[in-house]
């Protein structure tokens, strides 16, 4: 009896995750056309080197500390990279899963539990890829660079 009320728990988590993820505006599609995890901008996403240009301006960046967070910012999007590709994969999966005739419910929880592990692992590269970036700026640049991304949160636009 516990093993079917957690199964049916689990099918409802699941069936609720993917309404949402299918309630996500239609106009931003993921590389693989999948929704965003968020509306905006992914979490996960490393900023691409025009943001990344443009914030250096506004945060009046020298070209040695604009170097310095170039090197960061690319050195994070590589390593991101291939987890972006086996997240896109495992969101897939689970999509695929929940629309087949017959929905497993351990299956379901360990996919969900896949793409959940694998966005923590792309959310920590970014977070830490920013602790790295604060040490290249001076307080009163950080303090900006708060601001820049308060401003932009929520907004559909590419923060860093």
């Amino acid at each position: 009896m516990r093993s079917a009320t957690l199964s049916f728990w689990i099918v409802v988590a699941v069936a609720t995750f993917a309404q949402a993820a299918e309630a996500q505006p239609r106009g931003r599609r993921g590389p693989m056309g999948e929704p965003p995890s968020s509306p905006g901008e992914d979490e996960t996403d490393i900023p691409p080197p025009h943001v990344l240009a443009r914030v250096a301006r506004e945060l009046g960046l020298s070209e040695d500390q604009t170097a310095r967070a170039r090197r960061i910012v690319d050195e994070a999007r590589r390593e991101a990279m291939p987890l972006r590709e086996e997240l896109i994969a495992a969101r897939r999966a689970l999509r695929d899963h929940l629309g087949g005739d017959r929905v497993d419910a351990r299956q379901a929880g360990e996919l969900v539990d896949r793409v959940g592990g694998l966005r923590t692992r792309l959310q920590k590269i970014r977070v830490l890829a920013l602790v790295r970036i604060r040490s290249v700026l001076t307080p009163d640049q950080w303090s900006r660079l708060l601001e820049l991304r308060a401003a932009n949160r929520g907004r559909g636009r590419p923060r860093f």
